[in-house]
């Protein structure tokens, strides 16, 4: 079960990035009738609205580097340990 832990963060971080977006749009078009441009639509959006898409797009970037370090927690560890044993067998010699 263990193992999974890492997959989990990364498909919900990617879920995370994706409603970041669909948040955005939905704020686009509840206001498509005043607004021209991306800079218009943040000044017009009120910063607490705003801020919850930023916030959902920040926390799913951040769950997906942490599911991405989880997953390939196994062979960074299996490096370290090689780069470990080469660096000691020099030290031998």
């Amino acid at each position: 079960m263990k193992k999974f832990y890492g997959l989990v963060l990364l498909i919900t971080g990617i879920m995370l990035v994706g409603l970041s977006g669909l948040e955005r749009i939905i704020i686009y078009v509840a206001l498509h009738d005043r607004v021209g441009d991306y800079r218009t639509l943040k000044m017009i959006a009120p910063n607490e609205i705003w801020n919850i898409a930023t916030l959902t797009f920040t926390l799913g970037i951040l769950l997906s580097i942490i599911g991405l370090i989880a997953l390939s927690w196994k062979y960074i560890a299996k490096y370290r340990n090689e780069v470990r044993e080469i660096e000691q067998g020099l030290k031998s010699k």
